[in-house]
C-alpha cells in the first residue's frame, strides 16, 4: 500500500483530471489500483480545502466525480466486452464441470434482465467502495446484460462511488491514505473469499464427477 500511495498520489497531484481518469481506467483493466485510494487522493489534492460545500461542489464534480466515473465506465466496458465475447465459449467448454450449460445461462439471463431489481443491485454494487468492479463487469458480460443499461448504471454507480470517496478524502485531509488502506483491505478480503469459494466449487464438482 505504501508503494501504491507513493505512485498514485503524485499522479493525481501532478496530472489532476487526467490522472484521475487514467487511474480509474486502469483500475478496471490491468492494474491493482484500489479505487478508494485514487478517489480519496483526488478528493484531498483536487478539491479546495477550507471551503464550504457550495464552493467546492462544482470543482469536485469537474475534477473528481466526472473523470473518475468516465474512466470507470470505459474500463468496465472493456472488461464487459471481453467477457461478452469469450464467455460463451468458456461456458460451453468448461461449464459442464459445474453442471452449467449455455442454455441454463440464457435462462438466468432472461430472469436477470426482466425487472428493475437487477438495475438496483448493479448500481449499489458499483457505489459500494469495497466491491471489486472487475467482477461486476465480467459477470454482466458473461450473462450478456444489455449494454446500454450496463453503461448507464455503471456511470451513475461510479458517480455515487466518486462522491462518497472523493468527499471523504477531502474531509479527512492528509489522513486519506490510512482510510483508503482500510477500504482496500476489505476489498482484497472479498476477492480472496470469492477466490476460495471458487476453488471449493471446482474441487466439489470434480469429486462429484469422479464418484458419480
Amino acid at each position: 500500500m505504501d508503494s501504491l500511495i507513493q505512485t498514485i498520489a503524485p499522479l493525481v497531484e501532478q496530472y489532476g483530471v487526467l490522472g484521475v481518469f487514467f487511474l480509474s481506467l486502469i483500475e478496471e483493466i490491468v492494474a491493482p489500483v484500489p479505487s478508494s485510494l485514487a478517489l480519496m487522493a483526488a478528493g484531498f489534492f483536487l478539491i479546495p480545502q477550507g471551503e464550504n460545500f457550495a464552493a467546492i461542489a462544482l470543482p469536485a464534480f469537474l475534477k473528481v466525480i466526472l473523470p473518475a466515473s468516465a474512466g470507470l465506465t470505459l474500463g468496465s466496458l472493456f472488461v464487459y466486452s471481453v467477457a461478452f465475447l469469450g464467455g460463451k465459449s468458456a461456458i460451453v467448454r468448461w461449464g459442464k464441470i459445474f453442471g452449467l450449460t449455455w442454455g441454463k445461462l440464457e435462462q438466468a439471463e432472461a430472469r436477470f434482465t426482466r425487472g428493475g431489481a437487477d438495475e438496483v443491485i448493479i448500481f449499489v454494487l458499483r457505489a459500494v467502495p469495497i466491491t471489486p468492479n472487475f467482477l461486476i463487469s465480467a459477470v454482466c458480460g458473461i450473462v450478456r446484460y444489455p449494454v446500454k443499461r450496463f453503461i448507464i448504471i455503471t456511470f451513475f454507480g461510479g458517480v455515487a462511488r466518486a462522491i462518497l470517496m472523493g468527499f471523504l478524502g477531502w474531509s479527512v485531509g492528509g489522513a486519506y491514505a490510512q482510510y483508503a488502506a482500510q477500504f482496500s483491505s476489505l476489498s482484497n478480503f472479498i476477492v480472496m473469499a470469492l477466490g476460495i469459494f471458487a476453488v471449493v466449487l471446482v474441487i466439489f464438482a470434480l469429486l462429484k464427477r469422479k464418484f458419480r
